[in-house]
């Protein structure tokens, strides 16, 4: 189960809203099985690959203002989840879905709500704090 707790706020609302709204779409992934509609992994990969998009653009923009010293790195990994579920929806869509895809796609959300939000964006989260905004 994934669920958002305040520990993962950056305090800034607009990224923290955006943050819940992907544990809301990484929820409902938790659950699909291979009985689960393809109409419904490809809406959930469709979802996740247009708001990370748009979310990766917003918390980016932050650190560009403010001159986050570990931008770069940051941005990399923004990269590396895009890539990743690029690559994901093209099996999917050129294989269909499989017990494999749906656990890969699991582990790669999974991993990143937990390991991302949790100790990057905190990072952040911390820089932005100790920069006084």
């Amino acid at each position: 189960m994934l669920w958002w707790t305040e520990e993962l706020a950056t305090g800034i609302d607009s990224i923290d809203n955006q943050h819940k709204s992907i544990f809301e779409e990484g929820e409902k992934i938790i659950q699909f099985d291979e009985e689960t509609s393809k109409k419904s992994v490809e809406n959930s990969f469709k979802y996740l690959i247009n708001y990370v998009i748009e979310h990766f653009s917003s918390e980016e923009n932050v650190m560009i203002r403010y001159c986050y010293d570990n931008f770069e790195d940051h941005r990399n990994k923004h990269t590396h989840l895009i890539v990743n579920l690029h690559k994901l929806y093209k099996d999917f869509s050129n294989n269909g879905l499989d017990e494999k895809l749906l656990d890969d796609f699991k582990l790669l959300i999974i991993k990143w709500l937990i390991n991302h939000i949790d100790q990057d964006d905190k990072k952040f989260a911390y820089f932005m704090r100790k920069a006084g905004t």
